[in-house]
C-alpha cells in the first residue's frame, strides 16, 4: 500500500527542522568537500566535517549551548561556564 505524497512531504519538513548545521556557531566553519586519494592515485569524493563540541557558555548573563570547533576552544574565543 502506497502512501501519498503528502505524508512524504510532511515528513521531509520535519526531517528538515530536526536537523542542525555542522557549522561552528563562532567561526562558521563548515563541511569542505574534497576527494580521498589512494596509493594507486584513485580519487573518491568525500565531505571534510569541522570537530564540532557541544559547550556552555554565557552570552547575554544566560547560559546557552553552543556548538563550537575545537579550533575556536582551543583559540580561547570561547569562554565555558563552570558546571
Amino acid at each position: 500500500m502506497r502512501r501519498s505524497g503528502r505524508h512524504d512531504l510532511q515528513v521531509k519538513e520535519m526531517y528538515r527542522e530536526s536537523i542542525m548545521a555542522a557549522r561552528c556557531a563562532v567561526c562558521g566553519k563548515g563541511p569542505q568537500t574534497g576527494f580521498t586519494v589512494s596509493h594507486s592515485h584513485i580519487r573518491n569524493k568525500r565531505t571534510f566535517r569541522p570537530n564540532l563540541q557541544p559547550v556552555r557558555t554565557t552570552i547575554d548573563g544566560q547560559n546557552v549551548r553552543l556548538r563550537v570547533c575545537v579550533k575556536c576552544i582551543k583559540a580561547g574565543k570561547v569562554q565555558r561556564v563552570a558546571a
